[in-house]
């Protein structure tokens, strides 16, 4: 895996803006991951995807995960930590599944990036989760006649999402949260490749300072800067702040 630098983060970050939630993750897998055809990168599993995310964050930013949470019940806000192992999951390699529920058969995939661009645009949560399913399904039967994959009922959409799911557990991370001002526990989905955005848009926002500062105190360029090591910037930054 290659770790971005400062600059290459940096340009990523910059070029992201523009992006949408999917095509920020799989930018950041491209860069992270130049051994790799883009092609592939886009057509790999969602839950392969998130633990490809999982090791680039451990590498940019340490093991160690703290965030924010606010309980449903009564608002309380808090913070939590765990580690990168807490949250990356074991899982069957399954490339292709086989639903048999209230008569119908249903063979289908694990999604992927292209699944989720494709399907993004789409009218609610659940209507998107039914796209989805409806273009990772490779074969629809009801008994020996085939049918279409919109013809297959509810609950056997159902069976074949939660099917999905358990073929595919990295994709489907959930966190067991608890509130010590109320007692009210529940399950929180940790998206690594939303959360792994959020920190680098903050580390970016952070690096520009410094390079703000330490631009007007010497008058280095922006290069110079981000060619220097976190540690030995942070330094600079801390005597033209007059401190230590």
């Amino acid at each position: 895996m290659h770790v971005p630098s400062a600059t290459e983060l940096l340009n990523l970050w910059e070029t992201g803006q523009a992006l949408g939630p999917v095509e920020r993750a799989l930018a950041l897998l491209m860069v992270s991951r130049p051994d790799v055809p883009d092609e592939a990168l886009a057509e790999m599993p969602i839950g392969r995807r998130d633990a490809e995310l999982l090791s680039l964050r451990e590498r940019l930013f340490g093991s160690l995960v703290t965030a924010l949470a606010r309980c449903p019940r009564c608002g309380d806000r808090f913070e939590l930590s765990f580690t990168v192992a807490d949250v990356r999951v074991a899982g069957p390699d399954h490339p292709v599944l086989l639903v048999e529920d209230h008569g119908y058969a249903v063979r289908a995939r694990p999604a992927n990036s292209v699944d989720l661009m494709d399907c993004q645009a789409g009218p609610g949560a659940r209507a998107m989760e039914r796209a989805v399913i409806a273009q990772c399904t490779l074969e629809a039967r009801r008994g020996d006649v085939a049918v279409d994959v919109d013809d297959v009922p509810e609950p056997v959409v159902e069976a074949v999402a939660h099917a999905m799911s358990v073929a595919d557990p990295q994709a489907d991370v959930q966190i067991d949260l608890g509130c010590a001002a109320c007692g009210h526990r529940w399950p929180a989905v940790f998206d690594v490749a939303s959360f792994l955005w959020r920190e680098i848009h903050a580390w970016a926002k952070r690096l520009l300072d410094e390079v703000h500062t330490l631009a007007s105190a010497y008058g280095w360029s922006e290069a110079d800067i981000l060619r220097m090591s976190a540690c030995r910037r942070r330094r600079y930054v801390s005597m033209v702040a007059g401190v230590g």
